[in-house]
């Protein structure tokens, strides 16, 4: 959930994902967070639990075989239906997808999917605002709004380090 810390700080951990992950079983069992997300964004995370299984889901995130695929709401009306954001962040190489798919004028924001070759910090939400179209509600990056920020890790596909099979989750 938006606002939820994925793991815990040096104060504790008791209202972090990976505490709840590993007190939501009838016996608990450790947990082990593979991937994070921005505080403020919501949606899909992996979480192991077995050592072996992070290590080796950690090893296909390095080696960018896990499909990341995300919505979006951005500020204003985009001219494009897709577009590729090639822009080095911090150094590093860093590749963002963009789609269009429906502009609300109401609001005038469009929902836009995205889908990320490499997972830079605040990827994109960087890429949205060097665009001049920030993600809605991004505090750091554009202007915070009442909803809070709009960005969604809506769907991962990967074949399972265990089984070898094609794993798609979504939400």
């Amino acid at each position: 959930p938006a606002g939820m810390l994925a793991q815990g700080t040096e104060w504790g951990d008791h209202c972090s994902l990976l505490r709840v992950s590993e007190l939501a079983f009838a016996k608990p069992r450790q947990s082990f967070l593979v991937q994070r997300l921005d505080r403020e964004a919501f949606g899909l995370m992996i979480i192991a639990h077995q050592q072996k299984a992070a290590a080796q889901l950690s090893t296909l995130f390095q080696q960018r075989k896990i499909e990341k695929h995300y919505e979006i709401e951005v500020d204003g009306d985009v001219e494009w239906q897709k577009l590729t954001v090639n822009s080095p962040l911090d150094g590093k190489h860093a590749v963002s997808h963009f789609a269009k798919c429906t502009y609300d004028a109401d609001k005038n924001r469009t929902v836009l999917t995205v889908s990320i070759e490499t997972g830079r910090m605040h990827q994109i939400r960087r890429h949205c605002a060097s665009i001049g179209h920030p993600v809605s509600g991004d505090s750091r990056y554009g202007k915070k709004t009442a909803d809070g920020l709009q960005l969604k890790a809506s769907r991962l596909v990967f074949d399972c380090p265990i089984t070898h099979k094609k794993q798609i989750f979504s939400c």
